[in-house]
This record gives C-alpha cells, structure tokens and sequence, in this order.
C-alpha cells in the first residue's frame, strides 16, 4: 500500500499513526468536553448532556473493537474463529455507524431545529458530532495504517 516492504519502515509507520490516531481521539474527547461545558448555560445542552456520554462511550469502545484484532484473525484457516473474527467486526462497524447517525440526529433535531437558533447553542451538537466523527475517522486511519504486506501469504485481503 505505501510502496515499501521494509518490516521495520511498516511497523515504526504503524506505530507513528497509532499515536496520531490516540492524539486525535483525545482532541475528540476535549471537543465534546468543550461543548458540554459552552452550553452549560443552554438549556438545549442542560437536557441532552445526561446522555449524549453515551455516544462517545459507544464510539470509543467501537474503535477498541475495530483495532483489537489482527488482520489473520479475519482470514484464518479455522472457520469457527473466521466467523467469530468478523462477526465480532462487524458489530463494531454496526455500532460505530449508529453512533454516527445518532450524533447527527441529535445535531439536526435537537441543535439546528427551528425553535432553536444561535450557535452558542449550536456548539454542543456540533461538538457531539464532530467528536464521534473524528474518532471514526482516527479508527479507520490506524487500522488501514496496519494493513499487512501484499505478499504476506498468510493474509489475503488486498
């Protein structure tokens, strides 16, 4: 994928955007933070922040689980542990994407509805959405940069 089959070229660029992904997820952490506490004045945030934790919660614990397992657990020559593998992987995209859609709706009909308009109120949607957005994006960033060789037999995905 990047045009080098150097093993330790791979893993020191595996290692580098794993710390990028764990500085993003933490800049998504403060972004959300920073909303809920702008609007801790609004009464709009005040109603949504007993419960908008939980989508970030779901978000991170999706990220876990989308860069827990290796790439040879999801091609395996034990079809019990194949299907386990990406079963396990596909609840996790599941749950990532109805994090994302949530973040959205709760952005959309809570924050930028009718009845309420202003961006300081805005603020804590936004941040809702764009903290679960960034930690998708951080997710998906560090488990592609762990992609293995092409010529790796012991992994066939590309």
């Amino acid at each position: 994928m990047f045009g080098d089959d150097d093993l330790e070229a791979r893993a020191a660029r595996g290692s580098a955007i794993s710390t990028l992904a764990g500085v993003v997820v933490g800049a998504a952490i403060w972004i959300y933070v920073d909303g809920a506490a702008m609007g801790a004045t609004s009464s709009i945030t005040q109603s949504v922040t007993g419960y908008s934790w939980i989508l970030i919660v779901c978000s991170i614990l999706a990220y876990l689980m989308i860069n827990a397992m290796a790439w040879s657990q999801l091609i395996d020559e034990d079809s019990g542990t194949t299907t386990r593998a990406r079963l396990f992987l596909i609840v996790a995209v599941v749950i990532q994407l109805v994090v994302l859609c949530m973040g959205g709706f709760v952005l959309g009909t809570v924050y930028l509805s009718k009845e309420h308009s202003g961006m300081v109120d805005a603020w804590g949607g936004v941040s809702i959405f764009v903290s679960n957005l960034l930690i998708a994006l951080a997710c998906w960033g560090q488990r592609l940069a762990t992609l293995p060789p092409k010529d790796d037999s012991s992994v066939g995905l590309l």
